[in-house]
C-alpha cells in the first residue's frame, strides 16, 4: 500500500452506500482528486467535522483503485465565511465552477493559491451590495479561466474598469455565462447557482 499526504480545499462531495462519502480534493501536489472516507456518515466517525465543503485540510490516503482517507488534520474552516449567506453563496459558487472546469487528477499549480487568496480576501472584506458580490464573482470567473488558460482577459476591456455599475455586471455576467455554456456546457444563473 502507498501512503500519500497532502493539502487542499474540499469542492465536492457525494454520498455512498450508506456509510461512505466521495470527496473532490483540490491540491497542489494532485490536482484534482477523488478521496473516500469510509464510515464518515456514521454518527461516531472521527473526521466528519474536518471533511466539509469549503474547509482547507492536510490528509493523508492510500492510493489505490478508490484513494481511501486515513487520516484529516483540518488547517483552516473559513468560519467567518461560512457565516456570512452572501460570501458563503460566493465561495460555493467559485469552488462549483472550479469543480466544473478542472479534470479528475489534471494538476493545475496556479489554482489552489489563487482560491485561497480569494477566501481570506472574502473573510476580510465586508460586501456592500449583491452588485458587489456579483461584480467579484464574474471578475474571479474570468481570473479562473485566465489562470487555467482557458480565455486572456487582457482581451476584455470591460475588467479594467474600475467603477461597478450595474451595467458592467450584466455585460460581464452575460460574457462569462456564454463562454463557460459554449465551452463546458454549463452556465450560472442570476441568482449566481451554477446549472
Amino acid at each position: 500500500m502507498n501512503y500519500f499526504k497532502t493539502k487542499g480545499l474540499i469542492i465536492d462531495k457525494s454520498d455512498i452506500g450508506e456509510r461512505d462519502r466521495f470527496y473532490y480534493l483540490l491540491s497542489d501536489d494532485f490536482g484534482k482528486i477523488k478521496l473516500i472516507a469510509k464510515g464518515i456518515r456514521r454518527p461516531e466517525a472521527k473526521f466528519s467535522a474536518y471533511l466539509d465543503l469549503l474547509n482547507f485540510v492536510s490528509v493523508i490516503f492510500i492510493n489505490g483503485k478508490n484513494n481511501i482517507i486515513t487520516d484529516v488534520v483540518l488547517e483552516n474552516q473559513y468560519r467567518d465565511l461560512k457565516n456570512d449567506l452572501v460570501k458563503l453563496n460566493l465561495a460555493l459558487n467559485i469552488i462549483g465552477v472550479v469543480n466544473n472546469l478542472i479534470p479528475e487528477q489534471e494538476t493545475t499549480t496556479n489554482i489552489l493559491p489563487f482560491i485561497l487568496n480569494v477566501f481570506n480576501f472574502l473573510q476580510e472584506r465586508e460586501l456592500k451590495s449583491n452588485i458587489e458580490a456579483r461584480f467579484i464573482f464574474v471578475i474571479l470567473i474570468f481570473k479562473i479561466l485566465n489562470k487555467l488558460g482557458y480565455l486572456n482577459i487582457e482581451k476584455i476591456s470591460d475588467l479594467k474598469n474600475s467603477k461597478i455599475n450595474a451595467a458592467i455586471v450584466e455585460k460581464l455576467w452575460r460574457q462569462a455565462n456564454d463562454f463557460l455554456r459554449n465551452n463546458f456546457n454549463f452556465e450560472i444563473n442570476s441568482r449566481g447557482l451554477i446549472i
